[in-house]
């Protein structure tokens, strides 16, 4: 069996981190592919450094800027993946923005071609999650099914009728294939030179969409798109997605990405006391190490230390172009700007906490790339509270602002002191104010 799942669009980024942690949880074993486009690389990067036996493709494809159109694009790049994963090997299609709760491997026992999901409500059909066994038969339905879907959102009235009949352009087209309402009955339908067999399986088991308690039958969470604004943006629960209901599914997936952002970062942290700088036996800490480590993930151009110690700057200066910079001032701007332009930037801050964050402020209009920081000193939790309420709020891209954490559980005990555990304060409210965006 191979997951597959397509992410295009920086919302969507989010929802990638949970999900594939959800997969390596039940399915530790089972690799899987990632079509992705419009992502930051850097993202993609960090993911690939934690989850190595994924296959990260960046497509590069056109997508749709009409959002009823984008969401049914997903079809044409699961046919791409279709034709690259071995012949007869299961494949699990699933939207980014679902995690699997348990392990539906049952479901898998049973006699079918392929398996699709639907509901007792208007929109019957949810293309969340599909299941199908790749053969040369199930190949030239997806073929069908893609160039139906083709037909419908190139034609605004067709896309109108769809979204209007199943809620989407690639469910109205999968409505249409099936050519009945009796989903929950076996259905055949030959393709090539032998009939398929569509097993038709209830969302509450595996693509549960509403709001509603986990339970023994709930495999699949959708994250669907009314949930969206609540978990990224933080707005307000609505009519369909109410409070009270939506409680239990907003606090798994409050647990979820926690523990999901601890295994990323003990993932990040393996890698760094592995790296060439660990095995050279350099005498820095374990801090350094990791920031090393995340520097040659990301391929960064450029670091800028702050006020940092001399040790660890002539460590670094070994693999990297290090810029030693103590305190902030109009010169130092004007002569840094031109040479950060289009760079990948990592930030190193030392004592002069204060004097990077002048600096993140003062370069904002500038084209670098910045991609991180880590704190190299035990400057106190309040004051890193203090500088984030600060300068955070008129931050313009704080989804571009990554602080290395990659420290937690039995690796925060072994390695490394006390500060470690400042800066996971201080993550945490970065975190926050990503969310509240």
């Amino acid at each position: 069996m191979l997951f597959v799942t397509v992410v295009y669009g920086r919302d969507y980024i989010h929802f990638l981190l949970p999900f594939l942690y959800s997969v390596h949880k039940q399915y530790p074993e089972i690799s899987g592919m990632i079509l992705w486009n419009e992502l930051p690389e850097r993202d993609i990067a960090l993911l690939q450094a934690a989850f190595p036996s994924y296959h990260f493709i960046n497509t590069n494809q056109n997508i749709p800027l009409n959002q009823d159109q984008r969401i049914s694009s997903k079809l044409f790049l699961w046919e791409q993946a279709l034709l690259l994963c071995p012949e007869g090997e299961t494949i699990c299609f699933l939207d980014c923005d679902t995690i699997i709760h348990k392990r539906f491997d049952h479901f898998l026992r049973q006699q079918f071609d392929v398996i699709y999901t639907w509901k007792k409500e208007h929109f019957a059909l949810n293309t969340g999650v599909i299941i199908m066994k790749n053969t040369l038969s199930t190949q030239q339905f997806m073929h069908a099914w893609t160039q139906k879907v083709q037909h419908i959102i190139n034609d605004t009235e067709l896309l109108q009728e769809a979204c209007s009949k199943n809620g989407a352009a690639d469910q109205h087209a999968l409505h249409i294939l099936l050519s009945t309402n009796q989903f929950d009955k076996p259905i055949k339908i030959l393709f090539g030179k032998r009939k398929l067999i569509f097993k038709g399986v209830l969302c509450t088991f595996l693509n549960e969409t509403r709001s509603v308690e986990l339970t023994d039958k709930t495999h699949i969470i959708h994250y669907k798109s009314g949930w969206h604004e609540i978990l990224l943006h933080n707005k307000k629960f609505t009519q369909n997605r109410p409070k009270k209901e939506s409680a239990p599914l907003l606090t798994f997936w409050n647990n979820h990405i926690f523990y999901a952002r601890q295994f990323i970062a003990t993932s990040i942290t393996s890698r760094a006391v592995s790296s060439s700088l660990y095995q050279e036996k350099e005498t820095v800490s374990t801090a350094i190490h990791s920031f090393y480590s995340i520097c040659v993930l990301l391929d960064i151009d450029i670091i800028l230390a702050f006020d940092c110690a001399q040790q660890n700057i002539t460590v670094l200066a070994k693999y990297f172009d290090v810029r030693s910079l103590h305190g902030v001032d109009a010169q130092i701007i004007s002569q840094l700007a031109p040479s950060l332009k289009d760079k990948k930037v990592a930030i190193l801050m030392g004592k002069s906490t204060k004097s990077a964050f002048t600096l993140f402020t003062k370069l904002n209009d500038n084209p670098f790339i910045y991609v991180g920081a880590i704190l190299d000193n035990k400057t106190n939790e309040s004051m890193f509270h203090e500088l984030i309420q600060k300068y955070f709020k008129s931050y313009t891209d704080i989804e571009d602002l990554w602080v290395t954490f990659p420290f937690s559980g039995t690796l925060l005990r072994k390695y490394h002191s006390r500060f470690i555990k400042q800066l996971m304060n201080f993550v945490k409210v970065i975190y926050e104010k990503i969310k509240q965006r």
